[in-house]
């Protein structure tokens, strides 16, 4: 580890992109957290880059000075998948007890260990029943504790609280806090106005705002869910009818630099691409920028809250 991963946050992302299910996502870049971390949004890609279940494509991405990839095997991280398949025939106990054996445990310590997992995270009776008899609930709080095998300084729940029912979702928080205690948390919520999920976003001491891709804000909670009236815009074509459509709305808009090899592709004419900065006046969305860009056809290839 250099000195420079030493001194990194909970989370960082530099420009990374993820291969996953044979497509590449957009560029994904944040930097902050010391304990708890929360992703608001769409970020399978980045759980699935935890579980070596995708690639990094480019870029960096790591988890307290570790690559993401490496984090779990190095015992970095421990990570949950939001519902994965379970074998049916399994009982949670004997899920818990082949992670522990994966996780090179001796077979009398992988059971003290399952056992002790059983304990802390009272699942009882529950524990030797089929996965096809168990509740959704349940099976997520089954894999918290796998999460925790081998006692990993870093939790990663992909969206733990997401589409329960407000009984079921109390025992699981009740769980994920169990299984965060004494360690760091990554996890993610499918949305931030969510009044399950919310406690989530605002127990962290960073949030990571995700929308069509891209990370549009980031901060402490207060300032991350603070909405913007600021957004980066950017046209292929057009550029100059596209800032007298927007002034023509209303909307300030400020030059900003783009190289056009950063596109991905050649415009015809590179001099009509431009990158904006636009602060959308009380009465005016996003909508606004938009119809701009149609009006003079103009393709639009970003619109994004900064």
């Amino acid at each position: 580890m250099t000195a420079d991963q030493r001194d990194d946050p909970l989370l960082v992302l530099e420009r990374a992109r993820v291969l996953a299910g044979g497509a590449v996502g957009e560029a994904l870049a944040a930097r902050g957290g010391t304990e708890r971390v929360t992703l608001v949004g769409s970020v399978r890609a980045l759980f699935r880059l935890l579980a070596r279940d995708a690639t990094l494509a480019s870029g960096e991405a790591r988890i307290s000075g570790t690559p993401m990839m490496d984090a779990v095997a190095l015992g970095i991280a421990g990570v949950t998948l939001l519902d994965p398949p379970l074998p049916a025939e399994w009982t949670p106990e004997r899920y818990l007890l082949e992670s522990a054996r994966l996780a090179g445990f001796r077979e009398r310590d992988a059971r003290r260990e399952v056992e002790a997992a059983i304990s802390r995270f009272e699942l009882g009776d529950a524990a030797r029943r089929l996965f096809r008899d168990t509740f959704v609930s349940v099976k997520r709080i089954v894999l918290l504790a796998h999460a925790t095998i081998g006692s990993p300084r870093v939790l990663c729940a992909e969206a733990p609280l997401a589409d329960l029912d407000p009984n079921s979702r109390e025992s699981v928080e009740v769980a994920l806090e169990r299984a965060a205690s004494g360690r760091c948390l990554i996890a993610s919520v499918m949305s931030a106005d969510s009044p399950g999920e919310r406690p989530l976003v605002e127990r962290a001491d960073w949030v990571v705002i995700v929308q069509g891709g891209h990370v549009v804000r980031e901060g402490t909670p207060s300032l991350a869910l603070t909405p913007s009236s600021r957004y980066a815009a950017t046209v292929t074509a057009a550029g100059d009818a596209f800032l007298a459509a927007l002034a023509d709305r209303g909307v300030r808009a400020t030059p900003a630099d783009l190289a056009p090899t950063l596109l991905g592709f050649v415009p015809r004419n590179a001099v009509e691409v431009r990158r904006v900065l636009v602060e959308l006046p009380e009465g005016t969305s996003p909508d606004d920028v938009v119809g701009a860009a149609h009006a003079v056809g103009a393709p639009l290839v970003e619109l994004r809250r900064i």
